[in-house]
């Protein structure tokens, strides 16, 4: 992403949000049943597939855990940080639905039904985006 993309992503953040359908509808949705699945390939499958991405493009991976945070301020700090150093920041969420895909970050379900399952799929992810930074 460039400055362009989060100068139109900055003034959409705000506290309001949409009336949300998951809770009603959250019986019919496997993902409220089951902690999923990481299902990542074996054997470098991409190493001979072009890059998914801008090889200069820098990541760092953002851990969101619990409730208790304001999502609206950490996205805008993000944005404002993603904007000013340049970075992308990519969210990683043990949980259905962070509240900052409304915004427009990339955010990665680290699933696993165990928590060294959910660590190995953490692991896979930074290496996937090139992570060497987590906060």
């Amino acid at each position: 992403m460039n400055a362009d993309d989060w100068s139109m992503i900055i003034p959409k953040i705000v506290p309001q949000n949409a009336e949300t359908l998951d809770d009603m509808l959250g019986g019919f949705d496997a993902r409220h049943t089951a902690p999923g699945i990481c299902v990542f390939p074996e054997n470098e499958w991409h190493s001979s597939q072009k890059n998914f991405r801008d090889s200069s493009t820098v990541c760092i991976g953002v851990r969101v855990d619990g409730d208790d945070i304001d999502r609206t301020d950490l996205s805008m700090k993000l944005a404002s940080m993603a904007l000013e150093k340049d970075v992308v920041p990519i969210i990683f969420f043990r949980g259905d639905y962070s509240g900052m895909e409304r915004f427009g970050f990339r955010v990665e379900k680290v699933s696993g039904e165990t928590e060294v399952a959910r660590l190995e799929c953490e692991e896979q992810l930074k290496r996937f985006w090139n992570i060497s930074v987590m906060i």
